[in-house]
């Protein structure tokens, strides 16, 4: 009785509002607020708050929180600098803190946020019904959702799969004759990627990733565990599986989709760990150097559907940079294939994120993307249902990268069932969105939210910009110039208790001033057009 109680409530909040607002369930109670999901079923599922046309004194304001706020839309506006009367603390318990956004200063230009078409998200989008899976994949990539750019595909199956496969387990098919993709590319990732495609307008830009070479052509023999490419650099065994790749783009054009980047090879570093838990092949970086310059690159410069595409390389963890991107980059025949550097975000506390602009700095002509992230794969595995940290990490992570030349951010699955798999091999983690097909329903945890935060406002071509803010150990902030010519600041207050107060100025908008609240645990995205 208490959701039906729920749903129409925000069902007459939907049409006062003109959206449909979150039906919350506390996980833990009443008492934990911070641990709240969001809940969707084949009736009703809550969206985005339009943004609606801004005036030109006006920013719009939206806040995610540990309390509970998901998305809530405020208004705020532009007001005389030296007002003394609207220059004090909205709050009389706020901090008072200070931002200055100067649009002139130009940096990295963004190229999306999404997530991942696994085995695993395809096969829970499959475990619901028809109107469900749409409001999901609306949730996602419709105009009135989180409206991802990005999508992370893997090159047949991975540890989000139900077992091993490859596209050719025929061995010594080195002209790749039995190449053909499999019931899971059909079922769980092709129809699905199709529909994101649609809703995106076709603007979204796709990537794929290898987890391994089929295992006859690995020293191992199998697609499990660590082992690398049989043969030598640029022999047989290399050429064929650059070919592979290329029968990859080949098939999924033939089945209406393309793509705009691939990654090398998926944490190349844990093939050398022999009893590894999953799909895996070694490189290091001097041989995925030979490997792209001697038989990738130019098998893909020599394919049609090839030769534009942004290859990376790396695929791993940031505590390898700037090392990885210097061997493969000061070589000039590798440098002249490959477009930019891969990074996941796993063993961050290894590396500062100064490993980050280092590379920036040493190869301003290469992109950074990061290509992989998740919750729950490390202490606690699997999903902690709606814990609002969980957002905080995403957060956080996101801002730090943005601010250190890095061009976008991609999570893993995009949905997960409730113990965060399948998992072939039990490696669950967690997921923006969890799905419950006993019920019928699927959940938007906190780091769905987060996410939205910055892909919503933060479109493609969109510019990062000068920003200087007071310092302060629990706030972190970043800041845009989109192509439609609006302002995007992203704040993130991590302190559990403390309100700050941000006097906002901007170097085109000479003497005025935006205050805005950022309460604890928050996560606030500010929005104004261009003065």
């Amino acid at each position: 009785m208490k959701t039906i109680h729920l749903i129409t409530f925000s069902l007459l909040a939907s049409v006062a509002n003109c959206y449909s607002p979150c039906v919350k369930r506390n996980v833990r109670g009443d008492s934990q607020p911070d641990f709240m999901v969001c809940v969707c079923n084949a009736t009703y599922c809550d969206d985005f708050p339009p943004l609606g046309t801004l005036n030109a004194d006006s920013a719009a304001v939206y806040v995610s929180s540990s309390a509970g706020k998901r998305f809530e839309r405020s208004t705020v506006t532009w007001t005389n600098a030296k007002s003394r009367k609207t220059n004090k603390l909205r709050r009389k318990d706020a901090i008072a803190k200070q931002a200055h956004i100067t649009p002139s200063v130009q940096m990295q230009s963004i190229i999306g946020f999404g997530g991942a078409f696994t085995d695993s998200a395809g096969i829970n989008l499959a475990s619901l019904d028809n109107a469900t899976q749409e409001l999901l994949m609306q949730s996602y990539y419709g105009p009135n959702g989180l409206q991802y750019s990005l999508g992370r595909v893997p090159m047949a199956s991975c540890d989000f799969s139900t077992h091993e496969y490859s596209y050719d387990d025929f061995t010594g098919d080195f002209a790749l004759q039995n190449f053909s993709l499999t019931m899971e590319d059909y079922q769980y990732k092709i129809p699905y990627i199709k529909r994101a495609m649609a809703l995106t307008g076709g603007d979204m830009k796709l990537f794929a990733s290898p987890w391994s070479a089929p295992g006859w052509m690995k020293t191992n023999g199998h697609m499990k565990g660590g082992g690398k490419l049989k043969g030598f650099p640029g022999g047989i065994y290399d050429k064929t599986w650059a070919q592979y790749f290329v029968r990859f783009l080949e098939e999924y054009n033939k089945n209406g989709v393309n793509f705009w980047g691939l990654t090398a090879q998926n944490e190349p570093t844990t093939g050398a760990d022999i009893n590894y838990g999953w799909q895996t092949m070694f490189f290091d970086a001097e041989s995925e150097r030979d490997f792209i310059k001697n038989s990738l690159g130019p098998a893909l410069h020599n394919s049609s559907l090839g030769k534009n595409i942004a290859l990376m390389t790396m695929d791993d963890q940031r505590f390898m940079l700037p090392g990885w991107a210097d061997v493969v980059f000061d070589d000039d025949l590798a440098n002249s294939y490959t477009a930019g550097i891969a990074i996941h975000w796993y063993e961050d506390w290894l590396a500062p994120s100064s490993f980050l602009a280092d590379t920036h700095k040493s190869w301003p002509d290469k992109f950074m993307l990061a290509t992989e992230a998740c919750s729950g794969y490390m202490i606690v595995h699997g999903p902690s249902l709606g814990a609002w940290t969980r957002a905080d990490d995403y957060a956080h992570d996101i801002i730090v990268d943005l601010n250190n030349w890095v061009a976008g951010w991609t999570d893993w699955n995009i949905a997960l069932d409730m113990k965060g798999g399948p998992n072939w091999v039990n490696n669950v983690v967690d997921a923006p969105i969890i799905i419950d097909s006993s019920k019928g329903e699927f959940y938007k945890e906190p780091m769905f939210y987060a996410m939205g935060h910055f892909s919503k406002f933060i479109r493609p071509n969109s510019v990062r910009i000068g920003l200087t803010m007071d310092s302060d150990s629990f706030l972190e902030g970043v800041a845009f110039s989109t192509p439609t010519s609006q302002r995007v600041y992203v704040i993130r207050n991590a302190h559990a208790s403390d309100t700050y107060d941000f006097a906002i100025e901007a170097a085109d908008r000479p003497g005025q001033v935006l205050h805005v609240s950022i309460e604890p645990s928050s996560i606030t995205t500010i929005v104004w057009d261009k003065a």
